[in-house]
């Protein structure tokens, strides 16, 4: 995922904090069924700046164990998309969501 990262999330998030995202995730067991996302992209203009494209999505999935809703906010910079924010709130099954 840090190869994929904006420069404003590898200054938020260590890959520590990232190991530890993905070790809760992968609690979760397999992927059973990706429930697809919705959101949508976004272009501003800035005085000088020129045109800023970003694009900011849901998704949700059923996983052997329970299940997870992501968020994501992407922003695309010199012709190619990274990632500016993640967000995963698994629910385990028979648990309660928690934000990671």
């Amino acid at each position: 995922m840090l190869d994929r990262a904006a420069p404003e999330l590898r200054t938020k998030a260590t890959p520590e904090q990232l190991a530890l995202v993905f070790d809760t995730l992968a609690k979760l067991g397999p992927m059973v069924a990706y429930e697809g996302a919705k959101g949508d992209a976004t272009m501003s203009y800035g005085t000088g700046a020129g045109a800023e494209v970003s694009a900011r999505y849901v998704a949700t999935a059923r996983f052997q164990n329970g299940n997870a809703t992501f968020q994501i906010v992407l922003i695309k910079r010199d012709g190619s998309w990274t990632i500016l924010s993640f967000h995963a709130d698994p629910v385990p099954a028979g648990g309660t969501a928690k934000r990671i």
